[in-house]
């Protein structure tokens, strides 16, 4: 009994390893009862049992509130589940494919208004329209750091499987008018409209940090910064960036210095490791191209770079 629109899944006990069947509970507040017609139940219990069948209990929770890439992965990653389980949602709709997206449509949209039938009405096309006019909306979103994806984003994803390779195939039917390949890259850039620019500016950030501290790091292997390392500093980072980092260090003993340049790498490390391989790979270059600028003898430096 709850007058709030939800819905969860849980399991009741065996596990698909088991070899045995498990036994899954779908849970409906009655406030979600009370609102939806059962094609609209149909969906949200499909949605849900989704969320058990692709076990999305196991994705990693996101570890804090600061913004991170990590966090920010974490995150991409609970919107996409969300967009599996409006497919499986779709498909358990006993209805035909136009019919069924309406359905997922007034139950996505009744579930996050709270509203009934009486306050709205149902045009899958001309909403899409809509959204197609105010793309730039989209794009300013700051919706990143939800756990589910933007409501006209979810229409659209929809829209796009129903008429996509994917589900063709599933449904057993012959010439469709998207290919999977073509679906999932609408999806994506749309997606990437929303984050793309706070991603692109989070993915910069961290590989500058890495950079910057990774460079100090391969310097002082000598435990001393000598003028031709600090004037590679300047040349790879600026001026600004150089003199502030080099008079942060300034003052302190050697094993200082070495100290709080290896806290700020592997805090910067940790997180570059939410980075792509080819984004990870290009920053091994750049410290492979800092360490031969770097003194204290080729063992040493070598050594400091494989860590």
């Amino acid at each position: 009994s709850d007058p709030e629109p939800g819905a969860f899944v849980f399991n009741l006990g065996n596990s698909f390893e088991s070899g045995e069947e498990p036994l899954v509970a779908v849970q409906l507040n009655s406030g979600l009862v009370n609102l939806l017609a059962d094609d609209e139940l149909a969906v949200i219990i499909g949605h849900e049992i989704g969320h058990f069948l692709f076990s999305h209990r196991e994705i990693p929770q996101p570890s804090d509130s600061r913004p991170s890439l990590g966090r920010l992965n974490a995150m991409q990653l609970k919107r996409a589940a969300e967009i599996s389980c409006d497919r499986i949602g779709f498909i358990c709709c006993p209805k035909n494919e136009t019919d069924s997206l309406e359905a997922c449509f007034r139950a996505m949209l009744k579930t996050a208004s709270g509203l009934s039938d009486e306050f709205f009405r149902v045009d899958v096309s001309a909403y899409i329209d809509q959204i197609r006019e105010n793309q730039d909306i989209l794009e300013h979103s700051n919706e990143i750091w939800s756990t589910h994806p933007m409501f006209p984003l979810r229409v659209k994803a929809l829209r796009m499987f129903s008429l996509s390779e994917a589900y063709y195939n599933w449904a057993g039917r012959s010439g469709p008018p998207v290919t999977t390949e073509r679906m999932d890259s609408m999806i994506e850039k749309d997606f990437s409209a929303i984050c793309g620019m706070q991603m692109g500016k989070l993915q910069s950030d961290a590989t500058s940090r890495v950079k910057l501290w990774g460079a100090l790091r391969l310097f002082i292997v000598d435990d001393r910064l000598t003028r031709g390392e600090q004037e590679a500093l300047t040349q790879f980072f600026g001026q600004e960036k150089a003199q502030s980092a080099i008079g942060y260090l300034g003052g302190k003993s050697p094993e200082g210095v070495r100290s709080v340049v290896e806290a700020r790498l592997n805090e910067a490390l940790g997180e570059a490791r939410a980075l792509s391989e080819g984004q990870r790979d290009a920053l091994a270059r750049d410290l492979e191209r800092f360490a031969g600028g770097a003194g204290g003898g080729d063992a040493k430096v070598i050594k400091v770079l494989k860590e």
